[in-house]
């Protein structure tokens, strides 16, 4: 008997296969974010900074480079000659329009350090602009496009490889140091950079699932998009940029950080600091017309103001007594030496000496915030201040970490006493107190 040939059907391991990146949906949806995010952080850097610039060019540019670049990094093969071929292409452009460029450059510079010199305390350099006036529009466009170049590049890159962190890496400084600053760009700029970091993020999500791993998941993100526009919409309606104020927590943070940004050793030019002053780092001592303190005194009589006082000199600085020594005095004394002479005053002030009691407002502009500028006369007693803690013999300090801006202290005016005191009317420890 013939044998049989029996034959079967060979299947091989089941598995994942991922899908193709070059399917239409998933291109779409990822054009729409990359445009998104450029069209988001140029009109954010344009209208934080007040740039002038071309609209319409850089629009045509923006959408030239997504163009190119998704192509680019959708192909399997020949993808580093085309990179390279670009680079070069940028570079022999740089080099026909190295003026443009270059005075670009510096415009933009001057422009953004002016911005934020206006809403800071800080003072920014201008550099020269070698460029006739009438072609800063056209300087400022050209720069702009060079750098759009490479943000087109990093982001295709990033959204092709739906890698949320390194788009929000690459865009969020756009959004964020105009806001640092206290700069708001245009709301328009800030929702579109809004949904296209929510629709990255979403998409990131559904890719970890089976469903994410098909052909679908670029109608995903084109699904996603406009529901996340709706939101952000709707959101801009129902909190209006014009009526909407901060949680009063939320400024007083804000000031807080915004103090201590400004007396941080990085931005101070103050060499002196709570408990000693180095007068070789002190700054210039002399007087140079900046304004470091505001003072409202109603009577507007003249005011002596001391911050640190120390007790030993060494010869390069002022330094505040041991700790012992400070004890011993604080057991001698019955008042606090800041406000000593004032509480002295208060003793023997007759009825109609009670007007020469003045209450001053202090701001604190350019010195160092840790420290309470206490007039010589002081009336106001610890418990009136609060925030504040009377050190020793040497200073008041503000006990917030990043200092006190403005304050309101009651002081005596020591230049209207027309008359000594009479010690017999003070009490003893007072008296006691002085003469130790």
């Amino acid at each position: 008997m013939k044998e049989q040939n029996q034959a079967g059907i060979l299947l091989s391991r089941p598995a994942w296969k991922n899908p193709k990146r070059g399917s239409l949906s998933i291109l779409l949806a990822d054009m729409l974010l990359v445009l998104l995010s450029l069209f988001g952080t140029a009109q954010c850097l344009v209208s934080a900074f007040s740039l002038s610039v071309k609209p319409l060019f850089l629009s045509l540019c923006i959408a030239l480079f997504t163009f190119l670049f998704l192509v680019v990094f959708s192909l399997k093969r020949w993808r580093l000659p085309f990179l390279l071929a670009l680079s070069a292409a940028y570079c022999v452009t740089a080099y026909f329009l190295r003026t443009y460029f270059l005075q670009g450059f510096v415009l933009t510079t001057n422009q953004i350090l002016s911005t934020m010199s206006t809403h800071s305390r800080f003072d920014f350099p201008q550099f020269r602009v070698d460029l006739p006036v009438g072609e800063y529009t056209n300087a400022c466009t050209i720069f702009l496009a060079f750098v759009l170049f490479f943000l087109s590049c990093y982001i295709c890159w990033t959204v092709r490889r739906h890698s949320f962190w390194l788009s929000l890496l690459g865009t969020a400084p756009f959004l964020l140091v105009p806001l640092g600053f206290t700069i708001t760009p245009a709301w328009p700029s800030v929702l579109m950079l809004l949904a296209f970091w929510a629709t990255l993020l979403f998409s990131r999500f559904c890719a970890h699932s089976s469903f994410g791993r098909t052909s679908a998941a670029g109608r995903v993100v084109l699904l996603v998009l406009p529901a996340v526009g709706l939101c952000l919409v709707g959101m801009s309606l129902l909190i209006p940029q014009d009526t909407y104020t901060r949680p009063a927590a939320i400024e007083e943070l804000r000031k807080d950080l915004e103090s201590g940004i400004y007396q941080s050793s990085l931005f101070s030019t103050q060499g002196g600091t709570l408990g000693r002053v180095n007068l070789n780092t002190a700054g210039n001592r002399e007087y140079t017309g900046q304004t470091v303190l505001r003072v409202k005194n109603p009577d507007k009589t003249p005011l002596y103001l001391h911050a640190f006082s120390g007790s030993v000199y060494t010869g390069v600085s002022w330094e505040p007594l041991p700790d012992s020594s400070y004890a011993e005095l604080e057991d001698a004394l019955y008042f606090n030496p800041q406000n000593m002479s004032g509480q002295f005053l208060s003793f023997y002030a007759l009825p109609e000496e009670q007007s020469l009691l003045v209450e001053i407002e202090i701001q604190n502009v350019a010195a160092n915030r840790n420290c309470i500028y206490a007039p010589y006369g002081l009336a106001s007693r610890p418990e009136e201040l609060p925030g504040t803690a009377f050190v020793h013999d040497a200073y008041i300090r503000a006990t917030s970490p990043f200092g006190m801006a403005n304050y309101t202290l009651q002081t005596w005016d020591l230049t209207r006493f027309s008359r000594t005191a009479d010690l017999e009317l003070v009490s003893e420890p007072f008296y006691s107190a002085e003469q130790a």
